[in-house]
């Protein structure tokens, strides 16, 4: 029983080997840098806009605006919305005196690599990327890679390989991970989105194949339980962490293991310390990283690519 695991377990990491080489010759995205969400606007109405200490229209006026004044939107409560000017007088103004004016969302470019996919085929996965740049629209501009590869002489049970390429940086994650999450703990919230984005798209596809039948050799035809889905974090250095997932009922859920390829290592699998924590906190608590007699764990690959101190 060992020995047939073990063999299977080989034949697993080479599967993850040769995907790992064919993302790592592929085009890493351009990183973007993550920041706040552009304010909200607005513009005056009226002739006279009363601004005032609090929320109430019995509060202290603190001074006027006049029409087609704009202003930042710096908090909303009720009719009333706390708003500051260009030259920083901040205040509470009545909200229907004013046009707000929110920040649009853009829709991501999305770049899909299809790996020893038939051109018949092609076409279904294609048609399904809009349904990921609606799920993956953001506040600011976003380059990312969509890579599916066909490999029908794999013996671990997936034939199919969907992976989404994320540009990767330390410093975008430390300004985008909780206050609460400390060294050696992966927030994994983050990136939530891109997982639950990325298992929509695999679902699409399946629904382009259900709406129109292909005619044409079977194993062209992905299917439910014959797809990988992975969520590849990408650095400049080409190292890769690659994330995978499930959906559980509408909810994308993160799997509780990872992989890593790092320079100098071969592909490593980790598994989270505390499972419950990855399916309920989406926080993956990481191994140590040195074993009790003071040698490197594989868990030290993941340290470094986040830049945890240990």
């Amino acid at each position: 029983m060992s020995s047939m695991f073990s063999t299977v377990s080989r034949r697993f990491s080479v599967l993850v080997l040769l995907f790992c080489l064919f993302l790592s010759l592929a085009v890493v995205p351009r990183p973007v840098k993550a920041g706040v969400v552009p304010p909200t606007r607005a513009i005056v109405k009226v002739s006279g806009l009363n601004v005032r200490k609090a929320p109430t229209k019995r509060s202290r006026r603190l001074f006027g605006l006049s029409r087609h004044t704009r202003v930042e939107v710096l908090e909303e409560r009720g009719s009333w919305v706390k708003i500051r000017t260009r030259k920083g007088r901040e205040g509470w103004a009545f909200r229907p005196l004013l046009k707000i004016i929110r920040p649009k969302k853009r829709l991501p470019e999305i770049s899909l690599e299809l790996n020893n996919v038939s051109p018949e085929v092609g076409p279904y996965f294609s048609g399904a990327v809009a349904v990921l740049k609606k799920n993956l629209q953001s506040y600011f501009p976003q380059r990312l890679n969509l890579v599916v590869s066909r490999d029908l002489n794999s013996s671990s049970g997936k034939h199919w390989l969907m992976a989404l390429e994320i540009p990767f940086s330390r410093e975008d994650y430390r300004e985008l991970k909780g206050d609460d999450v400390g060294e050696g703990t992966i927030d994994l919230l983050p990136f939530l989105k891109y997982l639950h984005g990325l298992l929509l798209y695999r679902d699409a596809v399946f629904g382009s194949f259900a709406r129109n039948p292909y005619i044409g050799p079977a194993e062209e035809i992905p299917a439910a339980g014959d797809v990988a889905c992975y969520l590849n974090l990408v650095k400049d250095s080409h190292d890769i962490l690659f994330l995978t997932g499930k959906m559980d009922g509408p909810f994308a859920v993160f799997d509780d293991y990872l992989f890593i390829k790092a320079a100098g290592y071969r592909p490593l699998k980790i598994k989270a310390l505390l499972p419950g924590c990855v399916r309920d906190f989406n926080k993956f608590i990481l191994p140590e990283p040195y074993s009790y007699d003071g040698r490197r764990t594989t868990a030290a690959a993941v340290y470094d690519f986040f830049g945890f101190s240990y």
